[in-house]
């Protein structure tokens, strides 16, 4: 699994998404935001802190990145006339 081994208190997500909309990438996104907070919650932290702490975004649709519960300051915005895949 391509979690195994991976630190919650250290990690920090990429998500990269143009529309933040594709079904694959708002699933893995869900997935790893569930299980950071799962984990650190634990710990004390509250949900909103760990999205801020552990996930950015680059994307063209702010807005959705920021619904979704990531800081507009954890967002790199693009235009949304770039095309092609980004990895």
């Amino acid at each position: 699994m391509a979690l195994d081994g991976y630190d919650p208190e250290t990690t920090l997500v990429v998500i990269i998404s143009k529309t933040f909309t594709t079904a694959e990438t708002m699933l893995n996104a869900r997935t790893i935001r569930a299980r950071l907070v799962d984990h650190l919650t634990k710990r004390g932290a509250s949900e909103e802190d760990v999205v801020r702490q552990h996930m950015i975004a680059c994307s063209a649709n702010v807005a959705g990145a920021t619904a979704f519960g990531i800081s507009a300051d954890n967002v790199f915005g693009f235009w949304d006339w770039v095309g092609g895949r980004y990895r």
